[in-house]
């Protein structure tokens, strides 16, 4: 007896035949006839009255396959494809989201080699400058004066050029209005017979490239006028430096300072700020200078500026929601009372009082900007001079002395 027909202990008739039926059907048996003697054996004896012809197998499995096919094999298929075409869905969701995953981090691989290209290239600059000659002439020392005095520069925007109808600007002539503002710093320091001076550069120093717009007015690239204005300040300090001692404060970030690509949302990469460039050059090339320090954080949007013990900070001004405010805000945060805050920005000069507090009152002032009105302040019919300011301060009645410097 062939074993592949043997009955087995956990089939019942119905299963058996099916089984021997499948196998005729898959060729291992050419039909009924050969596998007759095995079933019958396996289901009846020989001698039995239950003996049976081929011919009731095969009908019986034939009706049983029929039956079958009618009944289950179309559920099973469909049954079949809808698992199918799920799991298609799910492999096409799966490469989705590994593409999408490709995409962002394609993204950030360009982001970071646009960065460190942007990067080596102010590097590959800044090393061509030499730096200034170190020549004191000796009269500048440190002593406590009587009064003191912070001169403020703010919104540079070097590297913009334009026209308007009450202003021009242009690197050539950001360089001018810095020769004049050296010529009348001099001066005030010898009327005034000073041996300190505070500095404070509100930020902005380059125009960039935050809109479209700044495109149609840049004079050069990005990196040249980073080059161009770290040059420009470095100079500055140091024509200062022989007539006094100078204290140099700058605000972190800035908006025109960011690098943030076009389209980009405001502040998105607020850290991507290239006055931490320019503030570590001046103090690399200004290192030797005894009569220069250079005072620079980078881990918050404003400085400390401490003056006779006055509770004062600087901040750009971007990203004020009230300026009328600002001084309860901060204090505020900041968990203690701010006596004077300075703010750029704005290209225009303005004081807000705050409270009295002692002799003195708390005030937030806004400082005019170098550059001056440009095409955006036109188009808002608001005009302001190109200016610089010199605020001087008491000890007991705070700051209570103002000089404009028109340029």
């Amino acid at each position: 007896m062939d074993n592949n027909l043997k009955k087995r202990d956990d089939e019942n008739e119905n299963q058996y035949l099916w089984r021997v039926g499948n196998m005729i059907d898959d060729g291992y048996y050419k039909n009924w006839t050969e596998v007759l003697s095995d079933v019958n054996y396996n289901l009846y004896n020989e001698d039995d009255d239950c003996y049976k012809g081929e011919s009731a197998y095969r009908k019986r499995y034939a009706a049983a396959k029929q039956f079958y096919n009618d009944v289950f094999t179309k559920d099973d298929m469909n049954d079949d494809s809808e698992r199918i075409q799920k799991r298609i869905e799910d492999l096409r969701t799966e490469r989705y989201k590994v593409n999408a995953e490709k995409i962002e981090l394609n993204r950030y691989k360009r982001q970071d080699a646009r960065f460190d290209l942007f990067y080596e290239k102010i590097g590959q600059g800044l090393q061509k400058l030499p730096s200034p000659p170190m020549d004191f002439s000796g009269h500048c020392f440190l002593g406590v004066d009587e009064k003191e005095y912070l001169l403020t520069i703010a919104d540079i925007h070097y590297g913009s050029h334009f026209v308007t109808e009450t202003n021009s600007y242009s690197i050539e002539e950001c360089n001018k209005r810095f020769k004049e503002l050296i010529e009348y710093t001099r001066a005030f320091i010898w009327e005034k017979n000073l041996k300190h001076l505070n500095i404070l550069n509100l930020g902005d120093e380059i125009q960039g490239i935050l809109r479209l717009t700044d495109l149609q007015i840049n004079e050069t690239s990005v990196v040249k006028s980073i080059i161009g204005v770290c040059r420009l300040l470095a100079n500055f300090l140091y024509e200062i430096s022989k007539e006094c001692v100078i204290d140099y404060y700058s605000v972190p970030r800035s908006n025109h300072n960011q690098t943030r690509p076009l389209g980009s949302k405001a502040s998105e990469l607020a850290a991507e700020d290239v006055t931490y460039i320019i503030d570590h050059y001046l103090i690399d090339v200004l290192s030797e200078n005894p009569n220069v320090r250079i005072h620079s954080t980078s881990d918050r949007g404003y400085i400390d500026i401490p003056i006779f013990g006055f509770k004062i900070i600087a901040h750009h001004g971007h990203g004020i929601k009230s300026i009328d405010n600002y001084l309860n805000d901060i204090s505020s945060y900041r968990r203690e009372f701010i006596d004077y805050a300075f703010l750029g920005h704005y290209h225009s000069s303005k004081t807000i009082a705050g409270n009295s507090c002692g002799a003195y009152d708390t005030e937030v002032v806004v400082v005019p900007s170098i550059v001056g009105n440009d095409p955006y302040a036109e188009q808002l019919m608001k005009s302001s001079k190109p200016a610089a300011m010199i605020f001087g301060f008491d000890k007991k009645f705070g700051l209570n002395e103002t000089h404009k410097i028109i340029l």
